[in-house]
């Protein structure tokens, strides 16, 4: 999968600071990513990497398989495997 940048007014601003323009930086990220910074992007009431990904990316198949994970780790396995494909 070629690497895709999000336009600007789309990047994604991370609550710890981080801003990540594409799905290699977001999984790069997730692999170290703590429980508390994960959870407050991904938790029972939302899914704030998952609806990025299928807003801004359209990868709508992506973001279902992710929506529910539980796991920074999990998630950047998943993203890395697609973008290996």
């Amino acid at each position: 999968m070629k690497i895709v940048n999000a336009p600007e007014e789309n990047v994604f601003w991370c609550s710890d600071g981080k801003v990540f323009r594409n799905l290699q930086e977001l999984a790069s990220a997730l692999e170290t990513m703590d429980d508390e910074t994960f959870s407050h992007h991904a938790n029972n009431e939302r899914n704030d990497f998952s609806n990025w990904i299928a807003d801004v990316f359209s990868e709508k198949k992506l973001a279902f398989q992710i929506k529910n994970m539980k796991s920074p780790a999990l998630v950047a396995k998943r993203l890395k495997e697609r973008l290996r494909n």
